[in-house]
């Protein structure tokens, strides 16, 4: 059996939901298996099942998750799974982490999620314009600075001088799934100022990958 991940270790990426829900899981024979899903977020979620899931080797779990009358089909890796007590019955919770999903069943997904999040993710509210901590923790500065010069190449931002970065204002839009890579919503406002010193201000829409350095402007 797996030892349990420590998640009190972890920096929770994304907002997580604690709420019971049905879903099934696929066995190693190809059956549904019933299961209840005890929390949930953009990244994992924790189940509690009647017996061991063994997936076979290098193979993932396809599960089912019913989210408020949705269906959600996803796979997913095992992170940890331990027995625990229910009504004199043993069972098994387990922690899985999202492998695989269509981007608008992890839409789905978030916005069950968010609906009534009680931990993690980002501490900016929808529509709200990101403090300097709340950009610098969804945004690492490597981040930024590439940002920054796709802005100048697009003429929709002054150069602020070498090694310089300029300022940027982020609205968070959201999250949503680009073509399989989670990302964060943003609106971004930029001003490029001409010889002259006339300016024109630009406003520009943002995915920015959660899980890696990629970036998307529109």
């Amino acid at each position: 059996m797996q030892p349990r991940y420590n998640e009190s270790t972890t920096r929770r990426t994304y907002p997580r939901r604690k709420v019971t829900f049905p879903m099934s899981y696929s066995a190693p024979d190809g059956s549904d298996r019933p299961a209840f899903g005890l929390n949930i977020s953009g990244g994992g979620l924790c189940v509690l099942t009647r017996e061991l899931i063994v997936p076979a080797p290098g193979r993932r779990t396809g599960l089912i998750a019913s989210l408020a009358g949705v269906r959600v089909g996803f796979e997913a890796d095992i992170r940890w799974q331990e027995p625990v007590d229910v009504r004199g019955q043993r069972q098994y919770r387990l922690g899985l982490k999202i492998a695989r999903i269509p981007d608008a069943e992890w839409d789905a997904l978030m916005a069950f999620s968010l609906a009534a999040a009680s931990e993690g993710g980002v501490t900016a509210a929808v529509g709200s314009i990101l403090t300097a901590k709340e950009r610098d923790s969804m945004l690492p500065v490597d981040k930024q600075q590439r940002i920054a010069d796709r802005l100048v190449a697009l003429r929709r931002l002054s150069n602020p001088g070498e090694g310089r970065l300029p300022l940027i204002e982020y609205t968070f839009v959201g999250y949503r799934m680009l073509n399989g890579v989670p990302s964060y919503r943003l609106k971004i406002r930029s001003k490029s100022v001409e010889r002259d010193g006339t300016g024109t201000e630009f406003h520009t829409d943002l995915d920015a990958a959660i899980e890696n350095s990629g970036i998307v402007i529109s």
